[in-house]
């Protein structure tokens, strides 16, 4: 039985402050970011709510991301309530995988093998707080390791499986 978090933890953030390359200075109150990404030349800022901001990197000087602290309590919750159970594994044919979400997001399990190549594709549509349950036949693919990668705008895991 593999266990494992589903929910990406990352803190909540009070300020992203830009110098930017002209000389001015901004600084952004902004909260329930959940994550920075880096796409060619842009830097995207993705909250928790589904709101996305993007820069031109040749824009940005210097940025600086403040995050606040987590309460211990709430850490505790998410880590006692965000697992994946993914079994069995190894397996021949079937994959049963549990997974519990906090909110609500829609989910997709990508199983991905060893050289990034996207093997099977799921998409489960909106998905509602609470545990859930999915069945993946692997059947058809050929033995070897994959990842099991469960995925969404809130949600992100990568399992590895093996395939005999």
């Amino acid at each position: 039985m593999t266990i494992g978090i589903i929910c990406t933890i990352n803190l909540k953030a009070q300020t992203i402050d830009f110098d930017y390359t002209d000389g001015t200075y901004k600084s952004y109150n902004l909260e329930d970011i959940r994550k920075i990404t880096f796409d060619q030349d842009l830097m995207n800022l993705h909250l928790w709510d589904g709101g996305f901001y993007a820069w031109n990197v040749s824009t940005i000087g210097y940025f600086k991301y403040d995050e606040s602290t987590i309460d211990i309590k709430e850490l505790l919750m998410l880590l006692n309530s965000s697992r994946v159970i993914i079994y069995p594994n190894p397996s021949t044919s079937l994959l049963y995988i549990q997974f519990y979400l906090l909110r609500s997001d829609f989910i997709k399990i990508d199983i991905i093998d060893m050289y990034g190549n996207l093997m099977l594709e799921y998409n489960l549509g909106k998905q509602n707080v609470g545990q859930h349950q999915e069945y993946i036949n692997i059947a058809n693919l050929p033995p070897g390791n994959y990842i099991c990668r469960i995925s969404g705008l809130f949600n992100f895991i990568n399992k590895n499986i093996i395939k005999l």
